[in-house]
């Protein structure tokens, strides 16, 4: 991966540009979704203490098909 500042804003921000090894998007959108399905998990958690999560193992649902 290389970044590049491109100009430094009077305000403190920058403008930058990313360039991506190939697999290193995929693998940024992967940890992504992954914090966001924890995030998600979390915050339900926190609304609902006694949700149950993980489920055990003889608790989990099985495809029977």
């Amino acid at each position: 991966m290389k970044l590049e500042i491109v100009r430094v804003n009077e305000d403190g921000s920058a403008d930058a540009t990313v360039e991506f090894e190939p697999g290193e998007m995929e693998a940024f959108a992967r940890i992504g979704i992954i914090a966001s399905l924890e995030a998600a998990i979390n915050s339900e958690k926190a609304k609902s203490p006694a949700l149950n999560w993980p489920l055990e193992d003889d608790e989990n649902v099985q495809d029977e098909s």
